[in-house]
């Protein structure tokens, strides 16, 4: 009990402090009409930066009544120990908790036809009235990557399909405003991938994207900044209906943005109860503090 009061309830007090600020910097940046900042900025960096100054400003008071105990090139154990799991502790928690106030928050851009997307435009969701996407028109892009250390025997193939997004009025009849993607990945064992060149995974990709109705989408998110997205786009740079300023890539959604919104709060209360609570008690557990007996002599507990 001594613990709870000394050491884990100051530390989800200047956890959720934390939270906060994050959460509060990261709401301005999802406000703002052009957000031409990398996301993980907000999502991991900053955190990492805010968690890293408030646990080195926390543990003094946390750890005040702390022994001093061993020493790593003159930093405390204990102090390196607090500092580590509280960054932890808030990056897993906030990567959640971005994502929750993404779906909630997130610009969303209502047109009535995708021909009214203006140029070097692409919002966080896009909902249309009017749009228009064919599977025949779809690129298909296969590769794979041969494992490393402990997975090199196993080989990891993908494969990519990009759709061109028209209005239904005027489909073909020009450029695309917008630009659907859909991965697939899997594993191998690099013995039978030599034998069939990863073919029985192609084949189970394409049977799978063939049955999808890419018509039937009821929002578009805006695809994530990541290595995917930059072949997507160099992909849509050789297709014959791309021009300049609607390099837009977005994949297709059927689930409200409301209900993803929920998903990830759920998600952030798993990560806090059988994640977050139980590395707090078992870090304090190595937290020993200075107290004083009757006659005023200091004694562990």
């Amino acid at each position: 009990m001594k613990k709870l009061k000394t050491y884990i309830l100051p530390f989800l007090g200047w956890l959720f402090l934390a939270y906060l600020l994050c959460a509060s910097i990261y709401i301005l940046f999802l406000l703002k009409t052009e957000n031409i900042l990398p996301t993980k900025l907000f999502t991991i960096f900053i955190p990492l930066i805010i968690g890293a100054a408030i646990a080195f400003f926390a543990r003094g008071k946390v750890l005040k009544n702390v022994e001093n105990g061993r020493y790593i090139f003159r930093f405390r154990v204990v102090d390196i120990q607090f500092i580590a799991v509280f960054i932890f502790c808030l990056l897993i928690g906030f990567s959640q908790l971005s994502k929750s106030l993404y779906f909630n928050l997130a610009n969303v851009l209502y047109l009535n036809t995708i021909d009214e997307l203006p140029k070097y435009t692409q919002p966080p969701f896009l909902e249309l009235g009017d749009w228009y996407a064919d599977r025949q028109r779809a690129i298909p892009l296969h590769t794979f990557e041969r494992g490393s250390l402990f997975n090199s025997d196993k080989v990891y193939v993908k494969t990519l399909f990009l759709l061109p997004v028209f209005s239904k009025e005027k489909a073909y009849e020009s450029g695309a405003k917008a630009w659907l993607a859909f991965d697939y990945s899997s594993s191998m064992p690099f013995e039978e991938f030599v034998e069939t060149n990863g073919k029985k995974q192609y084949d189970e990709f394409l049977s799978h994207f063939k049955k999808i109705n890419v018509r039937a989408f009821r929002y578009f998110e805006s695809y994530p900044e990541n290595t995917l997205k930059r072949v997507y786009t160099e992909l849509a740079r050789t297709h014959s209906y791309f021009q300049s300023g609607y390099i837009n890539i977005y994949q297709g959604m059927d689930t409200d943005r409301d209900l993803w919104a929920q998903y990830y709060v759920r998600q952030f209360l798993y990560y806090f109860i059988f994640v977050i609570i139980p590395l707090l008690i078992v870090s304090s557990l190595f937290v020993r503090t200075n107290h004083s007996d009757s006659h005023g002599n200091p004694y562990q507990a």
